[in-house]
């Protein structure tokens, strides 16, 4: 399902430069580190470091890639690809792809937070309940969150979903683990 993880990155932070070109900028070793390894089921990716990390994949591979979901470039992360997300392993592996590359985490107050277009996270929360994470959305401002909030919910969120990087794991672990 790695494919779907990768989708989910890319709707949430990966940049596409052009139908052959898909990139990735963060400062986080382990975030550059999880984008690599998915481009790698496509193509040899890229590590480049300058004050971030630059993950890139220059390949023709990359349009089929689209092509294989449906999807015409350029993408629009507004609109997540809902209609081929139709399996729980489909759904599950996009959000977690989505969430590492979209989410934050507090843990003195037992949240997963994602901020957002409220189109997006409102596309984002109708997924999480098709696996029993309960989210709410709220505004603050100018912009919109996607929260989800409290122990038991996270709890949820770990047992069905989960992220792909040990540092948000941990994370989440800590939330769990408070009295």
């Amino acid at each position: 399902m790695a494919k779907f993880e990768l989708l989910g990155f890319l709707h949430a932070g990966g940049s596409i430069k052009s139908k052959k070109k898909v990139e990735l900028q963060t400062k986080k070793p382990e975030l550059a580190f999880l984008f690599f390894e998915l481009l790698s089921e496509i193509g040899k990716p890229e590590i480049k470091k300058n004050t971030k990390i630059i993950v890139s994949l220059k390949d023709k591979k990359l349009n089929d890639f689209f092509e294989d979901f449906g999807i015409n470039l350029p993408l629009n992360k507004n609109n997540l690809p809902i209609k081929i997300l139709d399996s729980s392993k489909k759904r599950i592996s996009f959000l977690r792809g989505f969430l590492e590359g979209k989410s934050s985490i507090s843990v003195k107050n037992k949240i997963i937070k994602v901020s957002g277009k409220k189109e997006q996270l409102e596309q984002i929360k109708k997924l999480l309940e098709l696996e029993g994470v309960d989210a709410r959305i709220y505004k603050n401002k100018t912009y919109f969150s996607l929260y989800i909030e409290g122990k038991m919910k996270c709890f949820v969120f770990r047992n069905k979903i989960g992220f792909l990087s040990k540092e948000k794991n941990k994370k989440l672990e800590k939330i769990l683990s408070a009295i």
